[in-house]
């Protein structure tokens, strides 16, 4: 039995230690899935939130031999994308709400000309790579796409960035 069937395995004997352990090994996964969907820091940790929550609420339906953190960031994305549709179909949608749009935090500023420069599976990947400092064959489990294509969405992000910001030493 591999770590994340016994992790997943105690959490559904009600082990809350077993629900501990999937939370610190998954956060900063999770996070990120949210955040490259709105790019809000509020948002994704609101969705962050519900994930978690939906996770208890639905740990006995959990396959014993999934891995949790591709699992729960599949869980974050579906989250993020149900909430942007119920935000605009009841009018409710913001510009902070809105994905693409950065809220306006002092690190924002750079974040926002790159957003500005990639296509969206493109600076995905690079927050994920950069800020969240995930392998690429984390990425492409969250992301549900190819390591390969991980790597390539990743490799071209940078040299757009090279082409456009100039290479900094």
């Amino acid at each position: 039995m591999g770590l994340y069937a016994h992790l997943i395995r105690r959490l559904k004997d009600g082990d809350l230690s077993g629900f501990d352990e999937i939370y610190d090994l998954s956060k900063k996964a999770v996070y990120y899935t949210a955040y490259s969907v709105f790019l809000n820091r509020d948002t994704a940790e609101d969705v962050m939130q519900e994930t978690y929550l939906s996770l208890l609420e639905k740990k006995h339906k959990i396959p014993d031999d999934c891995d949790i953190v591709a699992y729960l960031c599949t869980m974050a994305r579906n989250a993020s994308f149900d909430l942007y549709k119920k935000l605009k179909k009841h009018g409710e949608l913001l510009e902070e709400h809105t994905p693409g749009k950065l809220e306006g935090t002092l690190d924002s500023g750079l974040l926002e000309k790159i957003g500005t420069l990639l296509n969206e599976k493109e600076y995905a990947v690079f927050l994920l790579r950069v800020l969240g400092d995930f392998s690429f064959k984390e990425i492409a489990k969250m992301k549900g796409i190819p390591t390969g294509t991980a790597t390539w969405l990743y490799q071209e992000a940078r040299k757009k960035l090279r082409s456009e910001l100039g290479e900094q030493k």
